[in-house]
């Protein structure tokens, strides 16, 4: 079964033509997100077009665009759901979701 979730996209502080968000996160969740090696912490960084710092409990995320930081967010809370075993189901909002594409998949 699917997870369905809704994004935080509450708390992104603009300073200096910056944007910032300070996610507060488990040790365990942040080591998934750093990934073997930063793998993964470098491709969420690389897609969203962000800077990711990490320390123990949090991940702060910065970036020149503010929607590129609302990018960072969703990846981020999406591999955290699946880290737990769970799929994650993202509902069609194309405000925010156009840096994806939804295909109908017909089920048997």
């Amino acid at each position: 079964m699917a997870t369905k979730i809704s994004f935080d996209y509450s708390g992104i502080d603009s300073r200096d033509g910056k944007y910032k968000k300070v996610m507060h996160v488990s040790g365990d969740e942040c080591a998934f997100i750093l990934g073997k090696g930063g793998r993964t912490k470098y491709k969420v960084a690389a897609v969203a077009d962000v800077e990711l710092t990490m320390d123990k409990d949090e991940i702060t995320i910065e970036g020149k665009q503010r929607v590129n930081v609302e990018r960072a967010i969703k990846y981020v809370q999406c591999l955290n759901i699946q880290r737990m075993g769970k799929s994650v189901k993202i509902e069609q909002d194309l405000d925010h979701n156009n840096d994806m594409t939804a295909l109908d998949i017909p089920q048997e």
